[in-house]
C-alpha cells in the first residue's frame, strides 16, 4: 500500500468523538460564535425549529448582558444557506411535511455537545462549544424576547411573516424563561416586555388572537377569555419570579 494512502488511513478518526472533535476544529473562527447559537437553539428548542426562524438568530445582538438586539439588516438573504455554511458536517436541513426544518446530523451530535467529555476537552479551544441546558434555553429566551420587541399592537398576519421566530416566540418563551434561573438572566428584558407604557404586551396578546386564541403556556392551552388569559398570565409570570401585580 502507497505510503500517502497509509497516512491518510492513519489519519481517519476512529471514533465518533474524534469526527465532532474534527468538526468543530473545522468551524471558521469568524463564524464559531454563530455556531454555538445554533448549537444551543437545536439543543433546547421546545419543537424542531425550520430554517428560516433558526436563521433570525444571525439577526440578534447578544453582546449585551440581558437585552439582545435585533438587527434586521445582519439577517441572511437565504436562510437555509446561512444555516448549513456554518456547520454543515454537524447539522442538516430536512423537508417534514412541505417545510423545512433543522436538525443534528445524528442523535449523538446533540449527546456530544452536552456532554462532560466536550466540557473538559482539551482539543484546541472545542470546549467553547459545549452545550448546558440553562445556556441553551437562555438563549432562546433572548431571542424571543428580541424579536417580540419588535412588535406592536397593530401586529397582524403580514407583519408576522416579516418575523419568522415570532410565532415561536410567543408560544415558547416563557417555557425557556421558566427553566433553572433562566428569568434571572433575562430581567430587562422582561422588565422593558412588560412595561405598561409599551405595546410589547398588547402585541403578544394580538398574536393569540391572529393565530385563532390558542397558545400552550406553562403546559395549558388558554383561549380568547381575556379573564382566563389574566390568570394563566400570572400563574406563568409568577413561577418564573416576575411580579404580576400589574396585569
Amino acid at each position: 500500500m502507497p505510503s500517502s494512502i497509509r497516512k491518510v488511513l492513519n489519519e481517519l478518526p476512529t471514533t465518533l468523538d474524534d469526527t465532532y472533535e474534527r468538526a468543530l476544529e473545522g468551524i471558521p473562527k469568524e463564524k464559531s460564535q454563530h455556531a454555538h447559537h445554533l448549537f444551543q437553539c437545536l439543543v433546547g428548542a421546545i419543537r424542531p425549529l425550520h430554517a428560516e426562524e433558526l436563521a433570525e438568530i444571525f439577526a440578534i445582538d447578544f453582546d449585551r448582558d440581558a437585552m439582545s438586539n435585533f438587527m434586521d439588516g445582519w439577517r441572511p438573504e437565504n436562510a437555509e444557506e446561512a444555516v448549513l455554511s456554518t456547520c454543515s458536517t454537524l447539522i442538516s436541513v430536512v423537508e417534514d411535511k412541505g417545510s423545512k426544518i433543522v436538525q443534528f446530523s445524528h442523535f449523538s451530535v446533540k449527546e456530544f455537545l452536552t456532554s462532560d467529555r466536550l466540557r473538559t476537552s482539551k482539543v484546541g479551544d472545542i470546549r467553547n462549544y459545549h452545550v448546558s441546558l440553562d445556556a441553551a434555553h437562555t438563549i432562546l429566551v433572548r431571542a424571543c424576547l428580541a424579536v417580540l420587541l419588535q412588535l406592536d399592537e397593530n401586529v397582524d398576519e403580514k407583519r408576522l411573516e416579516t418575523l419568522p421566530l415570532a410565532l415561536y416566540a410567543a408560544e415558547h418563551w416563557v417555557n425557556h424563561a421558566q427553566y433553572d434561573e433562566v428569568a434571572s438572566r433575562v430581567q430587562d428584558a422582561m422588565e422593558e416586555f412588560f412595561d405598561p407604557s409599551k405595546p410589547y404586551l398588547a402585541a403578544w396578546l394580538r398574536i393569540r388572537i391572529v393565530t385563532g386564541g390558542c397558545i400552550s403556556i406553562t403546559s395549558q392551552n388558554t383561549c380568547r377569555d381575556p379573564r382566563q388569559l389574566r390568570y394563566t398570565m400570572r400563574r406563568s409570570m409568577g413561577s418564573v419570579g416576575w411580579s404580576t401585580t400589574s396585569l
